[in-house]
């Protein structure tokens, strides 16, 4: 590897730490001119507004999409090119994360509208930037997760399962406890008279309760009771 490539991230070391006003706005001047030899991407966001401050050409490129310079140039990016389920981690976790620990770096998996249309993953690390006001800056630096081959395939399974559990617990909490206990042994291949023995009901009841569970989770075979009994394992007891 090219050992230019590493001044991005030794820049970004040295703006974590307060500068004054006339050290900061050199380094970013520097990292105007090496900031594309990072393999990523690379900003610097206000933390207040969620403005632009400096984007690298990789960003730009990443981003592109007709109206791309007009939206990246707006007061804030993120409405236009951070997934809606995302951008508190913007608005609301990073502010009161760098809050508590002003001097750490935050980790996160994010979406960004990939070309104007298409959502991507992006890993990205952040570090708080004070200028000589005080003024919060967010100094970030992240890539394409997909990049991650062939780790993103895991990643995207990880991923596909959280939005499972998300758009689907209301259905599973909406489950009565012995409705849970019968799904969990359902899941577990246990017959009707199996469920009835262990529950110690009778096995019209376990009837009963399988049919509504199939009603309120919307599932149609054992393969979709299945997936919610993976999925939400730790079933409470009665």
């Amino acid at each position: 590897m090219d050992v230019k490539a590493l001044e991005p991230l030794l820049l970004l070391e040295k703006l974590d730490k307060r500068q004054n006003g006339s050290n900061e706005p050199e380094l970013i001047e520097r990292l105007q001119e090496v900031a594309d030899l990072f393999a990523g991407f690379v900003y610097v966001m206000e933390l207040s507004t969620g403005r632009l401050r400096f984007h690298s050409r990789t960003l730009k490129a990443f981003l592109r999409s007709p109206h791309s310079k007009a939206r990246i140039a707006r007061k804030s990016w993120i409405p236009a090119y951070v997934h809606p389920d995302d951008q508190q981690m913007f608005r609301r976790d990073l502010p009161r994360y760098f809050a508590q620990h002003p001097t750490a770096a935050y980790h996160a998996f994010y979406r960004l509208r990939f070309q104007g249309h298409m959502w991507r993953w992006v890993a990205g690390s952040f570090r708080l930037v004070l200028t000589e006001e005080a003024t919060p800056y967010l100094m970030a630096w992240g890539f394409d997760a997909h990049q991650l081959n062939p780790s993103h395939q895991k990643l995207d399974k990880y991923l596909d399962e959280l939005n499972f559990i998300k758009e689907n617990c209301r259905k599973f909490e909406a489950l009565t406890p012995r409705e849970r206990q019968v799904l969990k042994l359902i899941n577990e291949q246990r017959t009707n008279q199996e469920i009835a023995n262990e529950l110690s009901i009778s096995k019209q009841t376990v009837q009963t309760h399988r049919k509504n569970v199939i009603k309120k989770l919307e599932v149609s075979n054992s393969i979709g009771l299945a997936r919610y009994a993976r999925f939400f394992e730790k079933q409470p007891s009665e």
